[in-house]
């Protein structure tokens, strides 16, 4: 019999025989042994074996942490995904392994499909019941009572010394005639149930350990019930509607307290008093507030005011008036009453930036072990063709001190690609620095920008097909898939936050209009750049204050739904 090894170390599953050659349609001949490498792996374990185009099994494992892997999955060609879990712990990932198209290799061959985990409990049942009831080394099949692998008395004899036949041990046993004994005891007629038992006798034992048994098969069903696997996500365990209703209305309710808090006005910061207006100065600290058209002296430290400042000159004006919720009305310089070009209704406080090397500065980025481009410079493999050695010459810089908008994240990342492939380096090195799995990393802000596309377009990665839902790990080698997945993600989980695209100029048309499809259908801006002066592929000093430029411009355009 052929054995598949499996190593669980905590979420984690890896194949250690990868060499091994499984055969299509080998029955009953293929077996997977699962090597417990961590504590947390303490009970009842069961494993899950999946085909997309076949189905789902799952196995319970023996004492020896054995099992039969299901023979109707191993068909021609079949990629087997296998995860486990055991209680409340399961697997984050899966182990895979592909069924050769070659001969046939036959065990026993089975009269019955894959007994299911219940199935099984239930085998393990009626084992456990005949050992109570007959006992160790005795086994019992259809009322009849036999011993497993016991010797004869006639075999031990000659272990033990006897020489002849069996016919001369069984004469052996008959001795001379002894001496007559005294007259015993009245007998007495034996009992039935003390003395000897029936069938009837067994049959009701069989029930009664049948029913003592049965409240811990019901918690084995409940654990089963509760961690029935689902076809889409084989590693998570289906949770009950009112579970999951809870967990959204309490992460409703905290976005609800959140938003109160980052928006609420200065007097509910005071908790004195109501203003409809209040005149700050630059940096947004209170001066004075009005109430019903009289005025109120301030009471309170201007430390706790929100004045949203936001004026259409580089210069910081001396007095900005606003109303209660920090939308700057006009502002004062040098004496001049200027009206702001935007104000709080569509300005975004803060932005975080997920993108690629146009976006990248030494020191600057969040992770700092992210791989940068800029500064040129500084980089073993870019050379000193392009001018943006200064930090304040990026375009987020820029844009962070023009917009006046702070920036929470910028998780850049020099070489990624929105999908897993990055320059032919496969699922393995352009995973883990990908779109797909930063986007998981992303901090929160009012704005996300999403800059990328870029690596995907030069390297070739697949397009795919387009898929908004249901992604298996397999999708995101393909660009539509990962990219799909980029959105929605950052859709789900920055709810009420601003999410643009910016699309470098001069990609190939397939990539460009994936893009475009793609943020059409999860409604996300997309700005596309034009014109954007670059050395070495990469923009310079003149191309960074383009893209910033272009940026601004776009959110502040008169048709933007902001």
């Amino acid at each position: 019999m052929l054995t598949l090894k499996f190593n669980l170390r905590h979420q984690n599953i890896t194949l250690v025989n990868k060499a091994e050659i499984v055969a299509s349609d080998s029955k009953n001949y293929l077996q997977a042994h699962f090597n417990l490498l961590s504590d947390d792996w303490n009970n009842s374990i069961t494993a899950i074996f999946k085909s997309d185009n076949i189905g789902t099994y799952t196995v319970l494992l023996d004492d020896d942490n054995n099992c039969l892997v299901p023979w109707e999955l191993l068909k021609p060609n079949a990629v087997i995904k296998v995860s486990a879990f055991c209680d409340n712990l399961h697997t984050a990932v899966t182990a895979s392994f592909k069924v050769a198209e070659s001969g046939y290799t036959e065990g026993e061959t089975p009269s019955e499909p894959t007994p299911t985990v219940y199935e099984q409990i239930l085998k393990g049942l009626d084992s456990k019941q005949n050992k109570l009831i007959a006992g160790e080394g005795i086994k019992i099949e259809e009322n009849v009572i036999s011993a497993v692998d016991a010797k004869s008395a006639y075999e031990i004899a000659l272990e033990h010394g006897f020489i002849g036949s069996e016919e001369d041990w069984l004469k052996s046993l008959k001795g001379e005639q002894g001496e007559k004994g005294q007259n015993g005891a009245d007998g007495k007629t034996p009992v039935k149930g003390v003395d000897y038992f029936t069938a009837e006798d067994k049959t009701e034992f069989t029930a009664e350990v049948t029913e003592s048994l049965k409240p811990e098969l019901a918690k084995k069903q409940d654990k089963l019930t509760a961690g029935s696997i689902t076809t889409d996500n084989i590693a998570s365990k289906a949770v009950t509607t009112e579970k999951l209703a809870e967990d959204v209305t309490n992460q409703l309710s905290k976005l609800k307290d959140d938003l109160a808090e980052f928006y609420k006005p200065v007097s509910d910061l005071d908790n004195r008093k109501d203003v409809d207006l209040f005149i700050s100065d630059s940096y947004g600290n209170v001066l004075a507030t009005f109430k019903d058209g009289e005025f109120i002296t301030k009471e309170f430290s201007t430390v706790k005011s929100i004045g949203n400042n936001i004026c259409d000159t580089l210069e910081e004006c001396d007095l900005a008036i606003s109303d209660v919720q920090g939308n700057v009305v006009f502002c004062i310089v040098d004496g001049n009453i200027i009206t702001p070009k935007y104000n709080a209704k569509n300005h975004y406080k803060t932005f975080s930036i997920l993108g690629d090397s146009y976006s990248t500065f030494k020191d600057y980025t969040d992770p700092l072990n992210n791989t940068q481009w800029y500064p040129p410079s500084d980089s073993a493999t870019q050379g000193s063709e392009n001018d943006v050695e200064d930090v304040e010459n990026t375009w987020w810089h820029l844009f962070a001190n023009d917009y006046k908008s702070l920036l929470i994240q910028n998780n850049s990342y020099s070489g990624s690609c929105i999908s897993y492939d990055s320059y032919g380096t496969g699922t393995v090195d352009g995973k883990n620095f990908s779109f797909v799995k930063r986007c998981e990393n992303l901090k929160k802000a009012e704005l996300i920008i999403i800059e990328g596309g870029t690596n995907d377009a030069w390297s070739n990665v697949s397009l795919g097909e387009y898929k908004y839902s249901n992604w298996v790990e397999s999708d995101f080698e393909t660009f539509r898939p990962a990219c799909s997945y980029v959105l929605d993600y950052i859709k789900r989980n920055n709810i009420g936050a601003k999410i643009i695209f910016v699309l470098n100029d001069g990609l190939k048309s397939s990539i460009t209009e994936s893009i475009k499809n793609i943020c059409n259908y999860y409604n996300v801006d997309v700005l596309e750049l034009s014109n954007i002066k670059k050395s070495n592929n990469h923009p310079n000093i003149e191309g960074m204050k383009q893209i910033k430029e272009q940026l601004i411009n776009f959110l502040t355009r008169s048709d933007f739904n902001g």
